[in-house]
């Protein structure tokens, strides 16, 4: 299957939103990630011991992306984005954001040759 980079990292998103258990599910990677939740929930189930989920208690979403963003920088990815890039849903910031994430850390399982 050949996919656009933008469709496998959505896939790679929902697979972490299903292993975590959340219902959420998106669709694209603009406006279905501006609260946050979706990538709080996806760096949650990458390193649950550094990125809790206290971020989704917070109501503000400018805070909830900030909690977002340092959680992030915790398992090495840079700073690339402000939290106004993600709460606007900035589909080309948040498309370089997700794929620094999955360039840092996927957690997939290698596949043996």
């Amino acid at each position: 299957m050949k996919l656009a980079p933008e469709a496998i990292l959505i896939r790679w998103i929902n697979f972490h939103l299903k292993k975590v258990g959340s219902d959420k599910k998106i669709t694209n990677l603009g406006n279905d990630l501006k609260d946050s939740i979706a990538l709080l929930y996806l760096l949650n189930s990458l390193d649950s011991g550094k990125c809790s989920l206290a971020g989704l208690s917070e109501e503000d979403l400018v805070k909830r992306a900030d909690i977002l963003i340092k959680n992030s920088e915790v398992i090495g990815v840079p700073p690339l984005v402000r939290a106004s890039d993600i709460t606007s849903g900035n589909v080309k910031l948040l498309t370089v954001f997700v794929a620094e994430i999955f360039n840092t850390k996927h957690g997939l399982e290698q596949l043996n040759e």
